[in-house]
């Protein structure tokens, strides 16, 4: 059968063409999808609740899931997640030496330094022994002193009242023994005749019992008096020390660099305690002073007892005085960084006095 081609055009557009446009949009494939993923998860949990106890499944969380992805739109499927390269950035790592091989010496050559003052090794603040009032005070700033020589008085009226009472009471006890010893005296002198007189028959048996025990009595009056002699000597030596107390002599041979108190002032004992800086006099050994510095503790390691160094004073900067180290203090300053090392001074300087500024160096050298 023989078409026209004018019939053969109008049957060419009635007919549909499938290339160009899709049966159903992505939105309606979704929504005539998602019926039949309900009826395939109700469908997968009936079969779950029968072969629950025979068959060990997956959960239905990952079946749901994986279903979901299955019957996603096509275009998502292909398309591939983006890949993200993540670098990661190797921190810088410190070399920690073992303590055996970490440096613990600064080379030869260099030099360690550090401040500090001089210091008196012996420094005291005289207090008295006995609290009172100063009645005067023997001593002047800056003055230099013996062991044992008079630094102060105290009020000591009441203490002497008590010695003389004590030594008057002395006095009577020894009335007392001389008393007794010629009471003594006189008992035995007709004692020596009696057994010559008894044998005789001129006293009594009874009679010369009497006259021994008599004697007895004698003996045991003077051996009291005696003891009671001996306590008030006891006595009066007790307050003669205790006045001595009154009186503050130097500990040691030294200089007189602080007054602390005056005349009229009452002062606690220093047995007592009592404030730190409270005292009458501070005395110091100008012949041994010492040098306290402060090393930075990254160089302490090299510094050891016996070490020479020179130290340079503020007030004398063109001189140098040699100096050796004694001790290491066995603390850090946290605030500081430091640790104080304590240096002797072989040969001080004439006009060297405590708390004067010193700047110490050390030169190392290979066998340091």
């Amino acid at each position: 059968m023989l078409h026209k081609p004018e019939l053969t055009d109008k049957l060419k557009s009635l007919s549909i063409d499938r290339t160009d446009a899709p049966l159903f949009t992505p939105v309606e494939d979704k929504r005539r999808r998602w019926p039949l993923v309900a009826l395939a998860l109700l469908a997968l949990s009936a079969l779950g609740s029968l072969s629950y106890a025979f068959v060990d499944l997956p959960p239905l969380s990952e079946l749901a899931d994986s279903l979901t992805q299955r019957t996603s739109s096509p275009n998502q499927e292909q398309q591939a997640a983006p890949s993200h390269k993540v670098q990661l950035a190797s921190a810088p790592v410190d070399t920690v030496l073992p303590a055996s091989q970490a440096p613990t010496r600064l080379p030869a050559g260099q030099r360690i330094i550090g401040s500090g003052y001089v210091v008196a090794e012996r420094i005291v603040t005289v207090k008295p022994e006995v609290s009172g009032r100063i009645t005067s005070i023997e001593v002047e700033l800056g003055e230099q002193v013996r062991t044992g020589q008079v630094l102060a008085r105290f009020d000591a009226v009441l203490l002497e009242t008590d010695l003389d009472i004590a030594k008057s009471r002395v006095k009577k006890a020894q009335a007392e023994v001389a008393e007794a010893k010629a009471a003594l005296e006189e008992a035995r002198d007709p004692l020596r005749r009696m057994p010559i007189l008894r044998e005789k028959g001129i006293i009594s048996e009874a009679t010369f019992n009497a006259a021994l025990l008599k004697e007895d009595r004698l003996e045991s009056s003077l051996l009291r008096a005696q003891q009671s002699l001996s306590i008030e000597e006891l006595q009066v030596n007790k307050l003669e020390q205790q006045l001595d107390y009154y009186t503050v002599r130097a500990p040691f041979d030294g200089v007189v660099v602080a007054r602390l108190s005056d005349v009229g002032k009452v002062l606690q004992s220093g047995l007592d305690g009592g404030p730190p800086n409270e005292g009458l006099v501070q005395l110091i050994d100008p012949d041994r002073l010492l040098i306290d510095v402060d090393i930075a503790e990254v160089n302490i390691a090299v510094l050891k007892p016996g070490l020479e160094g020179v130290a340079q004073l503020d007030a004398y900067p063109d001189k140098k005085v040699p100096v050796i180290v004694k001790s290491i203090v066995p603390f850090a300053s946290r605030q500081k960084g430091t640790v104080s090392v304590r240096l002797s001074i072989p040969e001080p300087l004439p006009a060297m006095y405590p708390n004067m500024a010193a700047k110490v160096s050390f030169q190392l050298s290979q066998s340091n």
